[in-house]
This record gives C-alpha cells, structure tokens and sequence, in this order.
C-alpha cells in the first residue's frame, strides 16, 4: 500500500506503521492471543440470568459512557463484520457443531465461541497493542482486517473438518441459502 500511495505524508504514514507492526509483532501476537483465550472462556461459561433489577443500580454504577470505549466497540465491531462477511456461509455450517460440542442443544449463532465477533475483538486488543497512534490503528485494523477475513473461511472449513473427524454431531442441521 505504502508504494501505491499517491501523497508522500501518506506513504510515510504506511511505511512507519509497517516498521511499528514489524517491530511489536510479539506483542500483537501475545495481545491477540490472551484476548481471544479471555474471551473464548467468558463466552463458554455458564450465563447467568444477564436482566438485572433496577432496584439494585444505584447512581455510582450509573454513568455515561466514555466516547474512548464507543469508538473501540465500533472498531472491533467493524473488523468482526468484515470477518463474518467473507465466512457466513462457514460460520452456519459450524455453528451447529459447536451447539453439540458446548452442550447448548441449538445452533445459536450468538452462542457460538469461534465467532466472528469475538475474533474482531481479540484482533483489537492486539492492533491496540501495537500503537497509540489514532491513524495506526486505522490503518493496521484495515490491512489486518482484511488480511484476516479473507483467510478466515479456510480456518473455519478446517475446524468443522476436525469436528467431524473427531465424531462430533450437529445438534441440527443446516441449509445453505
């Protein structure tokens, strides 16, 4: 990208983000890595009942939420949509195995662990990892994002393969549209 851009400041901008993402790749990686394990077992966990009562907020527990945490939320909500955009047809093909596998006797998309989301968000938390600066960020979550979505429908072909060959059963089955 960095040799195609037509004005210099912004193919100083790519190349210094290469040089920022080579150099901190063990820490994307780490960050990446520990996010997605954190967030694979809160998702497998048992749920509670989420609904709480209003009587017990009380005002502290009550505030605004930060424009910092918006912007974060949009940002792996983006690089989950570009994932899940390219694998649809492979993430409902795997959602009724990981039903059978997680006991949840339906095939949820929501429920499903390995799911687009979850991989957007750990894929944040590693992009954040690697820089501080706003236009970094943009750009590794473009680029990474791009990358990672387009070789995501062979990573999830590969695990439903796996599931298969180990005996594991669709609670349900599917059909392609």
């Amino acid at each position: 990208a960095a040799q195609t851009a037509t004005k210099i400041s912004e193919r100083d901008q790519l190349a210094a983000t290469q040089a920022e993402l080579r150099r901190n790749l063990g820490t994307f990686q780490t960050a990446f890595f520990g996010s997605l394990r954190e967030k694979v077992a809160k998702d497998i966990a048992p749920r509670v009942d989420q609904k709480r009562k209003l009587e017990s907020a009380d005002w502290q527990t009550l505030s605004l939420v930060d424009e910092k945490e918006v912007e974060e939320q949009m940002n792996f909500v983006r690089l989950g949509q570009m994932i899940s955009h390219e694998c649809e047809w492979q993430l409902r093909d795997l959602a009724p195995y990981m039903g059978a596998l997680l006991g949840f006797n339906s095939a949820a998309d929501d429920r499903n662990p390995l799911r687009a989301e979850i991989v957007g968000a750990a894929l944040h938390k590693g992009i954040e990892a690697i820089s501080g600066e706003r236009e970094s960020r943009r750009i590794l979550a473009r680029d990474i994002g791009q990358a990672v979505a387009h070789v995501m429908p062979e990573c999830y072909s590969e695990i439903l393969r796996l599931l298969q060959e180990r005996g594991v059963r669709p609670v349900n089955l599917t059909v392609r549209t």
